[in-house]
C-alpha cells in the first residue's frame, strides 16, 4: 500500500497566529507536535478501516476530519505537503448517448427537451488496500463555464476493479452552441492526484414551440381554459423555425381529457414563412360539457420532434342560485336565480328539486319559495336550475341545503309503580314496562327523581311480541337510588318512562329512549 508522507513546514515569526504566541502554557512547537500526531493517528485509523473493510461512510468521515485538521493547521501557519508514492489514477474514455446509456449514440446535435446520457468505465488500480476517490461530472457551456445545477458527485472505495459510472440529464433552455460534459476523478486524501476527461456535443433547435392558445373566436389569441358551449373552440400553435430550415410538419391532436378518446388530429406541412397553425372543433364532434387535452407537435426534416400540451373545458354558462343552506322542516324559505347579464328575455327556467324539497314557483320567474320536509332524520337536498335565453344560450346552477327534521313529541310508554316487598330484601320491587316497539332490543334509562340524577340503567330484552313483560329491573333502579343517598318512600309512584327518537338528550324528569 502506498503511504502519504507528511512534510511539515513551519512558517516563522509573523505568520504564526498571535493567540499561540501569547499563550503561556502551550508553546507553538508543542501545539504543532500535538496536531501533527493527531493527523498521523487519523491516517492510521483510516488505513485500518480500509484494511478491515469497514463501512464506506466511516472512512469518508475520517477523510473529512483529516481535511478539517489540515485547515486548522494552515490557520496556525503550518503547510502540509502530501505526496502519494507509486499511485496514479488510470485514464478513461466517455461515451455519449441519447436517452439511455447503450441506446442511440449521441451524434450530430442534441436539442432542448432531449435526454442525454454519458458513461465511463473506470479502472481502479490494484493496491494493497482501496483508495477513496471522488468522481465529479459537470456540464460546461461554450465558454467553459459550469452550467449551474447540471452536475453529479460520487465517491468510491475500490481496488483492482473496473466499474461503469454514468451521468444522465434532460437538456433544458440551453442556447445553441457547443457544450462539454467533463468527468474529474481524483484522490480524496490528495486532490492533486487527478485525471480528467471531457466529451463535446452540440445543441441546436431546428424548431421551437412558443405557445398554445385555445379561444372562442378566430384571431383572438388570448388563451381560455373554459369556453361556453354556444361558441366553437379555436386551437392555435405558435412556433419558430431556425435559419436554414425551410419546412416543418405541424400536428394538433385533441382528445377527451378523462377517457383519452380521440376527437380529432390534423397535420399540415408548414413553410418557414409561417409561424402558426390552427384548427376549429365543429359542432357535434364533442359534448356540451367536456374536458379536453390538446397535444401539438412540430417535426423538422432532420426527424426531430418538438411537442407541448394544454387542457381546456367546454360547458354551460354559470347560473347562481341563492337560498338558505339550512331549512327547518315544514317551513318555507325564499330562493333567487341570477343569470348572466347578457342573457336576453324571454327566459325559460326549469327547476329540478331533489327528494325532500317542495317548490312554490310560477312560470319563468327568477324567484320563488321552497319547503323542506324531513320526518325522522335530517336530510340533505339540492335544487338544480337550467335557464335558456331567447338566443338559445344555456346556463346551469345547483345548490345544496340541509333540511333539519322537526323534533318528535315525547310519548309515554308506561309508568313504573312500586310493588310490595317480597320479604327477602328490603325495598325489592317488581315493575312491568312495555317494550318500546316490536323487535327492539332495549333502551338506556336516565332516571331523575326528587333526589336528583342516578346512574343510568340499561334495560335489556329479547325479541318478541309487543307488550311482552321485561325482567324485573326496578330493584336495581331502587338500589342505585338508595346508594346515591335517596331516602324517599319507594312505595310512592316515582318514575315515568318516556321515549324520544331524536338524537338530543331528553331534558327534565324523564328517561332517554335509544333503539
Amino acid at each position: 500500500m502506498s503511504r502519504s508522507i507528511l512534510l511539515i513546514t513551519l512558517l516563522v515569526g509573523s505568520l504564526l497566529p498571535e493567540f499561540i504566541m501569547a499563550t503561556d502554557n502551550v508553546s507553538p512547537q508543542s501545539e504543532i507536535k500535538r496536531m501533527a500526531a493527531e493527523y498521523k493517528a487519523y491516517k492510521e485509523e483510516a488505513r485500518l478501516i480500509v484494511k478491515g473493510k469497514k463501512p464506506l461512510p466511516e472512512y469518508f468521515s475520517l477523510i473529512d476530519r483529516l481535511e478539517g485538521l489540515e485547515e486548522e493547521l494552515e490557520l496556525l501557519g503550518i503547510i502540509l505537503e502530501k505526496e502519494s508514492e507509486d499511485f496514479t489514477l488510470l485514464p478513461f474514455e466517455i461515451e455519449a448517448y441519447f436517452n439511455q446509456v447503450g441506446e442511440t449514440p449521441l451524434s450530430g446535435y442534441a436539442s432542448n427537451g432531449d435526454i442525454v446520457a454519458f458513461s465511463a468505465k473506470i479502472e481502479h488500480p490494484d493496491n494493497e488496500a482501496p483508495h477513496a476517490t471522488e468522481l465529479f461530472w459537470q456540464l460546461y457551456d461554450a465558454n467553459g463555464n459550469p452550467v449551474e445545477g447540471v452536475e453529479k458527485r460520487e465517491r468510491t472505495l475500490e481496488a483492482g476493479t473496473t466499474k461503469a459510472y454514468s451521468f444522465r440529464f434532460r437538456l433544458d433552455n440551453l442556447a445553441a452552441g457547443t457544450y462539454k460534459v467533463g468527468l474529474t476523478h481524483y484522490l480524496l486524501e490528495n486532490p492533486e492526484v487527478i485525471i480528467q476527461k471531457s466529451v463535446p456535443f452540440k445543441v441546436f433547435d431546428a424548431a421551437s414551440i412558443k405557445k398554445i392558445v385555445v379561444t372562442d373566436a378566430p384571431k383572438r389569441f388570448e388563451h381560455k381554459s373554459f369556453l361556453t358551449n354556444d361558441k366553437l373552440p379555436h386551437i392555435y400553435m405558435f412556433y419558430s423555425l431556425a435559419k436554414g430550415v425551410k419546412v416543418a410538419t405541424a400536428t394538433i391532436t385533441v382528445t377527451d381529457a378523462k377517457t383519452g378518446d380521440l376527437i380529432t388530429s390534423i397535420a399540415r406541412e408548414q413553410p418557414a414563412k409561417k409561424n402558426s397553425f390552427g384548427i376549429r372543433l365543429e359542432k357535434g364532434s364533442y359534448k356540451p360539457e367536456q374536458n379536453f387535452k390538446v397535444t401539438v407537435e412540430l417535426q423538422t426534416p432532420d426527424g426531430k420532434v418538438k411537442s407541448n400540451e394544454t387542457t381546456f373545458a367546454v360547458g354551460y354558462y354559470q347560473v347562481k342560485l341563492s337560498m338558505p343552506r339550512h331549512l327547518q322542516s315544514s317551513k318555507a324559505a325564499k330562493f333567487r336565480i341570477d343569470v348572466p347579464a347578457h342573457f336576453k328575455a324571454p327566459l325559460t327556467i326549469n327547476l329540478s328539486p331533489s327528494n325532500g324539497l317542495i317548490l312554490h314557483h310560477k312560470g319563468n320567474a327568477l324567484s320563488g319559495t321552497v319547503t323542506g320536509v324531513a320526518t325522522d332524520y335530517n336530510l340533505s337536498a339540492s335544487l338544480a336550475v337550467t335557464v335558456t335565453d331567447s338566443a338559445g344560450r344555456k346556463g346551469k346552477g345547483m345548490l345544496s341545503t340541509l333540511i333539519q327534521a322537526k323534533p318528535k313529541p315525547k310519548k309515554v310508554l308506561s309508568s313504573m309503580r312500586s310493588g310490595s316487598a317480597d320479604g327477602k330484601v328490603p325495598y325489592s320491587y317488581s315493575c312491568n314496562v312495555k317494550r318500546p316497539g316490536y323487535g327492539s332490543i332495549g333502551f338506556t334509562a336516565y332516571v331523575k327523581v326528587q333526589g336528583g340524577w342516578i346512574t343510568p340503567v340499561t334495560i335489556n330484552g329479547k325479541k318478541g311480541y309487543a307488550n311482552k313483560r321485561w325482567l324485573n329491573q326496578f330493584k336495581e333502579i331502587a338500589s342505585r337510588y338508595l346508594s346515591s343517598g335517596g331516602n324517599l318512600n319507594l312505595t310512592q309512584e316515582l318514575f315515568t318512562v318516556y321515549s324520544d327518537e331524536s338524537s338530543e338528550r331528553v331534558p327534565h324528569n324523564c328517561l332517554q329512549y335509544a333503539r
